[in-house]
């Protein structure tokens, strides 16, 4: 993938995500917290958040799965290279 293409798809992205799911990469940036998601709920630090903001989320490929996450039990999720540049794009 060209550097242009990747930035045209970090820009479309970081477009499509709601303010919610904005914040919440921008809590894991900031607080350098992961994202722990069981059983339809997902969780950075206290923070309680639905399995609508974890899959868009992952559709954008913001966040990425951590090694030792037991699917079906718990997953963890870190933001990752290009979530930090849809961050930087939105100006977060």
């Amino acid at each position: 993938m060209k550097e242009n293409d990747a930035l045209l798809l970090i820009s479309h992205y970081g477009s499509s995500l709601t303010r919610r799911q904005l914040a919440v990469l921008k809590m894991m940036r900031d607080w350098d917290e992961e994202l722990v998601y069981e059983r339809g709920l997902g969780y950075v630090d206290c923070e309680r958040l639905g399995g609508r903001t974890l899959h868009a989320l992952l559709k954008a490929c913001a966040i990425s799965p951590e090694m030792g996450s037991e699917p079906g039990k718990y997953e963890i999720y870190t933001i990752n290279s290009t979530g930090l540049d849809i961050l930087k794009a939105a100006k977060l």
